[in-house]
């Protein structure tokens, strides 16, 4: 009873609905065409997408609905069922985990921060352009969530200093302030689509492709698409956010120089945990993108995207920190601080799509899809990210990929567009929630801030959205061929 009271209604009424329909699809015959072995599988993908749509359950206690019903269901084995639990993929996102740790614990991603944000000068668009591509390039290794914990301090600053008084303000001042904090919550989004690392929607496709399809899609391979829906997104947002939605004319603002180089200085000269954190990081970004070459080498045939990530976790926890500090870069504290309910998340859904795979499911779905068969691949591409991006709106964005993505495989085996053109795009959609507080945990955290309003959010977010999914659809017509 204590349990139910600690949900609201929608997630009160989404157990209730997702538990129905999981009895009523068990208790049905299967249609015609599919076996009994398919249908069980029909009626689990149903509950956990009713349950992580709601968020009836904590989404990761979802998560373990493949592992715990697929044996009794017969749907697959324990081992078969646990096998998606242990992807490579999962280690690589811990290992990108520990280099954003390592990042964080010396301060170095700060730094980098505001080495970008002091070439902006003191022009009032050019500040909200510079704390945007500071959020960005962070938000590429560093989680979204962290980094705009870590940039909006710096962001209600300069606001700060243009409007000291929000009511009393003018509307070209309010507008400022406004663009340079939701600046922050779109440019952790956008930065986070552009590294394989970046989101775990974007390993969860790279997962999905190898462990289901035998395609790879390596770091090197994941930056031809991610990068480009980075470059052309972010300006074009910061553009709708200064020009459109939130257009303002300031003089230039002197003091946020004068702040920014302060809360530089601050920091101090680059201490010896900070280089040597950033050596590692170099190294293994280096190493990623370089690494179709590198395993053509003796010795390095068997080298991986997850193994560079490995290597690069044991020389955090191997290399002392140096510079008078005890211990090693990380130490075993940094090991719980990692998102364990992120991974087991991503690790449910990835389990999900071998049941629907292995059931047959995926076939009967990809039987009912025919009617899309003549459709061109641009427009069955654009109407696939058009519904995901509103979609995730509203639904957690991982949870969201998992539950559409074997659906695409099967959408791509039954009309002939390439699967690359209908998943990858899928994944980056995923994570293109820029119009709700719910959308992402950035749009959240600056809307809980009390400095943004929901009109805002909702004004912005939704010509930012329409622009995600001219942006991916056009990247992923150009990108994806390079990929096959």
């Amino acid at each position: 009873m204590g349990t139910q009271a600690g949900r609201t209604a929608p997630q009160r009424m989404g157990l209730w609905v997702g538990a129905a329909l999981f009895a009523l699809l068990l208790w049905l015959p299967p249609p015609e065409g599919f076996t009994e072995t398919a249908w069980h599988a029909a009626a689990l993908a149903v509950l956990m997408a009713v349950w992580w749509a709601t968020e009836a359950l904590p989404i990761p206690a979802t998560s373990m609905l493949p592992l715990a019903a697929g044996p009794l269901l017969g749907i697959a084995d324990v081992e078969t069922a646990g096998h998606g639990y242990g992807s490579s993929t999962i280690f690589l996102i811990l290992g990108g985990c520990f280099l954003a740790l390592a990042l964080e614990r010396w301060n170095l991603h700060r730094r980098i921060a505001y080495v970008i944000m002091n070439r902006a000068g003191s022009s009032a668009r050019a500040l909200v352009l510079a704390v945007m591509a500071a959020t960005a390039f962070v938000s590429m290794w560093v989680s979204n969530t962290s980094t705009t914990l870590m940039m909006l301090p710096v962001a209600a600053s300069l606001a700060a200093l243009v409007v000291p008084d929000h009511e009393a303000a003018s509307v070209d001042r309010r507008h400022f302030s406004t663009a340079v904090v939701l600046g922050v919550a779109y440019a952790a989004t956008i930065g986070g689509l552009g590294t394989l690392i970046g989101t775990p929607t974007n390993a969860l496709a790279a997962a999905f492709l190898q462990q289901n399809l035998g395609l790879r899609i390596g770091f090197a391979e994941w930056l031809l698409f991610g990068m480009p829906c980075v470059l052309i997104l972010l300006p074009l947002s910061w553009w709708l956010l200064v020009r459109v939605t939130h257009r303002f004319e300031i003089p230039d603002i002197d003091a946020a120089r004068v702040l920014l180089r302060a809360e530089h200085e601050r920091l101090g000269p680059m201490s010896v945990p900070e280089r040597r954190v950033a050596l590692v990081g170099l190294a293994a970004a280096a190493a990623w993108v370089a690494s179709p070459w590198l395993k053509t080498l003796p010795g390095f045939s068997g080298l991986s995207d997850t193994g560079i990530a490995m290597l690069a976790a044991l020389a955090l926890y191997l290399v002392p920190a140096g510079g008078g500090q005890a211990g090693q870069l990380l130490t075993g504290p940094d090991f719980r601080r990692v998102p364990w309910d992120t991974l087991f998340l991503f690790g449910g859904g990835l389990a999900l799509a071998a049941l629907i795979e292995g059931s047959g499911l995926s076939r009967n779905i990809g039987e009912l899809l025919a009617y899309f068969a003549g459709w061109p691949a641009v427009a069955l591409t654009a109407v696939v990210v058009l519904v995901i991006v509103f979609w995730t709106e509203l639904c957690s964005n991982v949870a969201t990929a998992a539950t559409f993505m074997p659906v695409l495989a099967a959408m791509a085996a039954t009309t002939g567009v390439p699967v690359l053109q209908l998943v990858i795009p899928a994944a980056i959609a995923a994570s293109c929630g820029f119009m709700l507080p719910v959308g992402t945990a950035p749009n959240a955290i600056v809307y809980g801030s009390g400095r943004v309003g929901l009109r805002d959010m909702m004004r912005a977010g939704l010509l930012v959205d329409i622009l995600a999914v001219v942006v991916v659809v056009l990247v992923a017509t150009v990108a994806v061929p390079w990929l096959e």
